[in-house]
């Protein structure tokens, strides 16, 4: 959802707002050489917990037009 203003000769603003979901991940896991299997798989876990929640997204822009 957002918004976006002009004011005088094509000066833009705009906001918005949003979610962003995990609709498909191939996750690629790397650590440093010498890492046990008990890091890759803890790393792994991490990795699925914190992309099974939805992030927000906000954003300001500033332009110009012609």
């Amino acid at each position: 959802m957002g918004w976006q203003w002009t004011f005088g000769p094509g000066i833009l603003l705009g906001v918005d707002a949003g979610v962003q979901l995990k609709l498909g991940a191939d996750r690629n896991v790397t650590l440093p050489p010498g890492a046990s299997a008990d890091m890759q798989k803890d790393a792994n876990n991490l990795v699925d917990l914190a992309s099974s929640y939805p992030l927000p997204s906000f954003h300001l822009r500033f332009g110009w037009s012609l």
